[in-house]
């Protein structure tokens, strides 16, 4: 059955004689597939068909789908997502593999920086600042929710940029650089209503970020480094059809000017 939502997502959702409930979602996207089952049988046979039809071929677990990498533990039911590889590129393309890092994707009280400061002319602005948003769009709506405020600011500039709106989502790439290490997690924990997981930077932005997800299963980052800074920063609820994302600490902390400590 053809997703009603996405027409590039097909559902299997049936009961067998014996009393079995398969359950199988494959999405397409062009020539790239993503398949997914509760029954590996019925999936081979599928894949089988779809080969038989189409000529595919099968690259076996997923490990890099449309640009999102994922790392993933069966046995624990544990899915981490993150665009590493894609975040590498974009500070590659902009010569900024080496940029010092920030501890915000934007700051609150000059977000497009000060009047007073001095940039560089950029000979299609138009062209590039788009084509930057666009970049950023693309890593706010999959593994990065932390900068989908920001982003969303900057896309509101989209029609008619100036140097200090291009400026700004540059900076972004700098909080990209010192945020690397975050994972977008996915698990499930039995029979606990409310849990929490914890996320780690390393580096020069060093903070702890809680996150609080509601139901038996949910979304959250997470770091790879076992390090624990004291202070709590930020936390994302995610609810059924909500996401909300707060402050945990003063205002002064998290609103601070680019040189601030998140630490």
């Amino acid at each position: 059955m053809r997703c009603e939502a996405d027409y590039a997502v097909f559902i299997f959702n049936h009961v067998d004689s014996e009393g079995t409930q398969i359950i199988c979602i494959i999405a397409w996207h062009v020539d790239d597939g993503l398949a997914g089952t509760n029954n590996c049988k019925f999936l081979d046979q599928t894949k089988s068909k779809i080969k038989d039809r189409f000529g595919i071929t099968d690259l076996g677990p997923v490990t890099k789908y449309l640009g999102v990498q994922f790392v993933h533990c069966q046995k624990m039911r544990q899915l981490w997502m993150h665009q590493e590889d894609y975040i590498v590129y974009v500070l590659q393309e902009h010569s900024m593999s080496q940029c010092n890092p920030v501890s915000l994707p934007m700051d609150s009280n000059f977000p497009f920086g000060c009047p007073t400061d001095v940039h560089l002319h950029v000979n299609d602005l138009d062209t590039d600042y788009q084509k930057l948003v666009g970049k950023l769009l693309y890593l706010a709506m999959y593994t990065q929710p932390d900068i989908a405020h920001t982003v969303m600011r900057l896309a509101q500039n989209n029609s008619s940029p100036e140097l200090c709106h291009y400026m700004a989502a540059k900076h972004v790439l700098r909080y990209l650089a010192g945020t690397i290490n975050l994972r977008t997690h996915y698990g499930v924990q039995e029979s606990i209503p409310l849990f929490t997981v914890s996320a780690i930077l390393t580096g020069p932005c060093a903070q702890k970020i809680e996150f609080l997800c509601q139901g038996t299963s949910g979304s959250s980052m997470v770091g790879r480094s076992p390090i624990q800074p004291r202070n709590k920063q930020h936390m994302l609820s995610h609810q059924p059809r909500l996401s909300t994302w707060r402050s945990q600490v003063p205002c002064r902390m998290v609103c601070g000017s680019n040189h601030s400590s998140a630490a």
